[in-house]
């Protein structure tokens, strides 16, 4: 359920070690905006709104930089665009400029150097990186006064392409959001210019869902179809890192002189959020509880595990079929005695699959879709096991 709640901001600036090459851009700053996400949405969001003030704004103009669509469903035959394509079209900006190489993004040097055209407003002196997913050319970064990334974790702690899904995964209590300098040749490694108090996670899930004012009706752009945790997570640290950028670029917090000074962070702190891969969804019965896999599922999709099953040719009597869990939840106080991790068993009552885990924990599977076929209930995947699994369909249990 969407919810236009966002908790408040309690900002403690930690602007450590900005480079001295950074000084005042002119004003007003003409943004180069690199983003593709929803979490990038809160963000262009926030420099509209500086663009739109009276008077003397802080932004003049934005250009958004994006990912190009990619085809992807069945057969690929869906052409999904980056969210970021329908908030800049909601907040009637020029359409997006897609880069998916360096040679692309070193092209837009140009724009930085002159003009776009008749009445422009001057070259673009600044970029805003937000989940754009690419590391930005040093050349690129280094033709602008001004650089900035905003970060969804409490830097230096989850560097990296996954903070959000890290930190879920990892169990960590608290989070929050990071605006840093643009490193010219490395990812987060630039000096941070200002960073929230660290936000409790437990209270943000509560929170729920964000819509951004110019969120479509009909939901697009809001990534619907991401998992719940880690969308919950995108929507408010979003929102809070929006506030934080406003705040950053109002008060010229990217400065020196304006920089407040505090104790270094241990380097102990210090962690890498890896890419999520395709292992990250593999379930392990033996190592996995049922409610470490029900976080997993929330914050990184659907997870797999497999169905043996006999094959045609007698060559390979045993195939192992993908399973995929798309609805699941944790059977407080069932049990499987006796039975090994992996083992399965149908509960009619709840049309459900009874998973046994480690510590004798169970996992309830209420969706679930076998290889080569569509999501069906649990009963649905049990009625065709026989079909789909031939004499190895008595085996209840998955790898």
């Amino acid at each position: 359920m969407l919810t236009k709640r966002i908790p408040p901001l309690r900002t403690l600036f930690l602007c450590r070690r900005i480079s001295g090459d950074v000084s005042r851009p002119a004003q007003p700053l003409n943004v180069l905006f690199f983003g593709s996400d929803t979490f990038s949405n809160f963000s262009l969001q926030a420099l509209n709104e500086l663009r739109q003030m009276n008077g003397n704004p802080v932004v003049g103009k934005i250009q958004v930089v994006t990912r190009s669509p990619k085809w992807c469903g069945r057969q690929k035959s869906i052409l999904k665009y980056p969210p970021i394509f329908d908030m800049a079209s909601k907040l009637q900006l020029p359409r997006p400029i897609t880069c998916d190489t360096k040679q692309d993004m070193l092209a837009l040097g140009e724009l930085t150097s002159r003009p776009a055209g008749p009445g422009a407003g001057g070259p673009f002196n600044a970029i805003i990186a937000v989940s754009f997913g690419k590391l930005i050319p040093g050349d690129l970064v280094r033709a602008v006064p001004l650089a900035l990334n905003v970060h969804p974790s409490l830097l230096p702690r989850h560097k990296g392409s996954a903070p959000i899904q890290r930190a879920l995964l990892e169990g960590d209590l608290c989070t929050g959001v990071t605006v840093q300098t643009l490193h010219p040749d490395r990812f987060d490694h630039g000096a941070i210019v200002a960073q929230t108090q660290p936000l409790a996670i437990a209270a943000l899930l509560r929170a729920g869902r964000v819509a951004p004012p110019h969120a479509a009706a009909d939901g697009l752009g809001l990534g619907l179809g991401l998992p719940r945790r880690t969308a919950i997570l995108l929507d408010q640290l979003g929102a809070v890192g929006a506030q934080l950028l406003k705040q950053t670029l109002c008060e010229r917090l990217y400065l020196p002189q304006n920089r407040v000074h505090a104790p270094a962070t241990a380097d102990s702190e210090a962690s890498y959020a890896r890419r999520i891969t395709t292992e990250d969804k593999r379930i392990h019965w033996v190592r996995d509880s049922a409610a470490e896999l029900l976080n997993r599922l929330e914050t990184l999709g659907p997870l797999h595990a497999f169905k043996e099953a006999a094959a045609k040719g007698a060559a390979h009597p045993v195939v192992l079929k993908r399973v995929l869990l798309h609805e699941c939840s944790v059977a407080e106080g069932a049990r499987l005695p006796g039975c090994e991790p992996g083992t399965f068993e149908y509960d009619q009552q709840h049309d459900c699959l009874f998973v046994a885990c480690r510590g004798g924990s169970l996992l309830c599977v209420s969706r679930l879709q076998f290889e080569g076929f569509a999501v069906e209930r649990a009963g649905q995947f049990v009625a065709r096991l026989q079909k789909r699994c031939g004499i190895l369909s008595q085996r209840l249990v998955f790898q």
